[in-house]
């Protein structure tokens, strides 16, 4: 029953960021993200799931995007056309700590050159 109640809580946090794409109200046990794409890596526009749920978009020029959540682990997915996507587990550590994760995305035309060129050298 507690896991269930747990699953409930995420995924309403999760709907309201998907809602709002704004900062949640914080509570004691909430922690800070700030999720940023890097400006070298060209992005015009790059969306961000949390849990298999869009939670927002950055478009080109925008710093960062700041949350407030419950602390826990989530799985963080940024998808931008024609680039790599990032995909990995994330903690959200409740308190005042304050999190930033920085994503630099690579073409997926320089990932192939990268993987051709690896396969002609062997």
């Amino acid at each position: 029953m507690k896991s269930i109640l747990i699953r409930l809580a995420t995924a309403m946090a999760v709907a309201s960021l998907a809602a709002s794409c704004a900062t949640l109200p914080g509570g004691g046990g909430d922690g800070q993200l700030a999720v940023g794409i890097d400006q070298e890596s060209e992005v015009e526009r790059a969306d961000i799931f949390l849990d298999g749920k869009m939670i927002c978009t950055v478009h080109k020029g925008e710093d960062r995007r700041e949350f407030k959540m419950p602390a826990g682990y989530y799985r963080m997915r940024i998808v931008a056309d024609g680039y790599e996507k990032w995909d990995r587990t994330i903690e959200v550590v409740g308190g005042n700590d304050y999190q930033e994760i920085h994503v630099r995305l690579q073409k997926i035309l320089a990932l192939l050159n990268r993987l051709l060129w690896d396969w002609a050298v062997v």
